[in-house]
């Protein structure tokens, strides 16, 4: 058994100030896209952890890759 988690964090932080006169919602506006990484990761019940960190977003071919990796490093038959 592997417990399977993915995340995504932002390289620039987060912080913005704004004003806006009395009555009126200011508005942000930013353009581009920030950079990130992503990580995969798995812990077994027995504490082993497995992880893969990449440039960019994780979608559905690189969480097939990640499980086909550990098939591939985990010997116990999978149930």
């Amino acid at each position: 058994m592997v417990f399977v988690d993915e995340s995504a964090l932002s390289l620039i932080p987060y912080n913005a100030k704004t004003w806006a006169p009395v009555g009126k919602t200011p508005v942000l506006i930013h353009q581009g896209r920030w950079p990130k990484v992503s990580a995969i990761g798995g812990i077994t019940p027995r504490g082993r952890l497995y992880l893969k960190v990449r440039k960019g977003s994780i979608r559905g071919p690189q969480v097939i890759a990640f499980l086909k990796h550990l098939q591939r490093h985990i010997r116990r038959r999978p149930i």
